[in-house]
């Protein structure tokens, strides 16, 4: 699949702009996200770690789901490995919030086929390179 024109410049922006990549692809709306949520994605795209620490209900779940999609998707063949202290947190949170932006995501924003993307409770990957995906660990 060849990109047209906006098709690539948004993969090139979204490829060093989380921020851009949630508002575009994701489709979040810029007021929903916050400057400690901003600072963190912009953290993730320009280092190597990010440590976040924080109180309970300030959106971690929500930044982990974006910058795991963000980097999925921008990055071709790339593996991500979602973990967490505890399982239940993966199964019940994580997870579950990343294939829920990922059903809804405008993937042809960045030149992704959606008919190619296989979302399924604990994994997701392009059917013609599964080894491209998000797991859960």
């Amino acid at each position: 699949m060849s990109l047209t024109s906006i098709q690539f410049h948004n993969l090139q922006k979204a490829t060093n702009d989380p921020i851009f990549f949630a508002t575009t692809v994701l489709r979040a709306k810029p007021e929903d996200l916050e400057q400690h949520h901003r600072d963190v994605l912009t953290s993730i795209s320009k280092n190597r770690k990010t440590a976040w620490k924080s109180a309970h209900g300030v959106g971690k779940t929500y930044t982990s789901s974006v910058s795991s999609l963000w980097f999925w998707s921008t990055k071709p063949s790339s593996k991500v490995i979602v973990t967490a202290s505890a399982w239940r947190q993966v199964e019940k949170q994580l997870m579950p919030e990343i294939m829920r932006l990922a059903r809804h995501a405008d993937w042809e924003a960045i030149g992704l086929n959606p008919a190619n993307i296989e979302v399924l409770k604990l994994q997701m990957y392009m059917k013609n390179n599964p080894e491209w995906m998000i797991t859960a660990e």
